[in-house]
């Protein structure tokens, strides 16, 4: 379990790393869910902002997420239309971004922080994949690696 502290005001958000990824179509499917979810709640950040710099931070995390999600969709159409997992979007990484977007109008800055925070869960659900690799095809694994470093460098 990973834990994380906002700053602002020292309240403590438990981030289990409890994704189980069983078969690829999974993975690809839980990552997806993830992005998405990522670049819904930064395009929301971004529309509450004002300060043009953090907008077009955001602005660029909403893209990379949707790019990304646009990769791994082609991984899946490998995997033909019949191709279909459970995905769990009540985990972790999702209930936080849906804290973080309702949270917005209360507390912009208070988000924001969260939002930089919870970057770790996703290269978290990133390097759980990858330790899963041996089921995965070599093609996913390279761009789940190349995904995980991308987001690992526009954190910094």
């Amino acid at each position: 379990m990973a834990l994380f502290f906002n700053v602002s005001t020292l309240i403590q958000i438990p981030i289990p790393m409890q994704t189980q990824v069983t078969n690829p179509v999974a993975t690809i499917q839980q990552l997806m869910a993830a992005h998405a979810t990522r670049a819904d709640g930064y395009e929301k950040l971004e529309n509450e902002t004002a300060d043009t710099t953090l907008k077009s931070n955001f602005t660029g995390k909403a893209s990379a997420s949707r790019r990304c999600n646009e990769e791994l969709l082609k991984e899946l159409a490998q995997f033909g239309d019949a191709a279909q997992s459970e995905v769990n979007r009540d985990n972790d990484h999702q209930r936080v971004w849906k804290e973080i977007a309702a949270g917005t109008e209360i507390n912009p800055g208070k988000s924001t922080s969260l939002a930089v925070k919870e970057e770790s869960a996703l290269l978290a659900l990133y390097g759980q994949a990858l330790e899963d690799a041996n089921g995965l095809p070599e093609s996913l694994r390279e761009l789940l690696e190349q995904q995980k470093k991308m987001l690992s460098e526009s954190g910094r």
